[in-house]
């Protein structure tokens, strides 16, 4: 019996050492599809952004204002475009040519991170201009996930769509983390405006 059982025990060790590399594997297969991975890489880069311009913004109108009443007015202009635009996004992912859209939706959240950036490290940014760029960027960002999303279905074979999807969801769950620490963190070492240089290379 006492032979046996020694006989067996290495055989379950080995089960469970292949078990875990399999399944890690397996967790995230789809990014060994190169156009998913670059895709991928790129949500993770423009989620990280968008979770710190919020902060960038906030930080940006108190430091202008002290009005909390501001802060919470700025975030409000930056939202209202994304919850009307977001069906919008919907649409015209169906319309045309989703990469070629995804490009124009990247250049124009870029144009507006660079704007902010320039007016800051200028020093030259008024409070209108902080709201007048937080609805731009907005309308920006509700065309963003839509357009990304609707582009999975192109990129990866029918058996790994749900494994995507989760993966997609990962990398925007993981942002809304450690983005706004980050960033935090930049903006506590060197200043606003940096942080908005920063955001505009995630999207160049």
């Amino acid at each position: 019996m006492s032979n046996d059982q020694a006989t067996e025990q290495p055989t379950s060790r080995g089960t469970s050492s292949r078990f875990w590399p399999k399944t890690l594997s397996n967790a995230f297969r789809s990014l060994s599809n190169r156009n998913f991975r670059y895709l991928w890489f790129g949500q993770l880069l423009s989620a990280t952004a968008m979770h710190a311009d919020m902060v960038a913004r906030a930080w940006l109108v108190w430091d202008l204002t002290g009005s909390s009443t501001s802060v919470a007015s700025v975030l409000v202009a930056r939202a209202i475009p994304m919850l009307i635009l977001g069906l919008i996004g919907g649409v015209a992912a169906d319309r045309f040519n989703r990469r070629r859209l995804l490009m124009v939706i990247q250049v124009w959240t870029m144009l507006m991170h660079v704007i902010m950036a320039a007016l800051l490290l200028s020093g030259v940014v008024e409070l209108w201009h902080v709201y007048v760029l937080a609805f731009a960027l907005g309308a920006g960002m509700a065309m963003n996930q839509p357009v990304r999303t609707s582009i999975i279905p192109n990129l990866v074979d029918k058996k790994d769509m749900f494994n995507a999807m989760s993966l997609n969801s990962i990398a925007i769950n993981t942002t809304r983390l450690g983005g706004p620490a980050l960033i935090a963190l930049l903006i506590v070492a060197t200043d606003v405006g940096w942080a908005y240089v920063w955001a505009a290379g995630a999207f160049a």
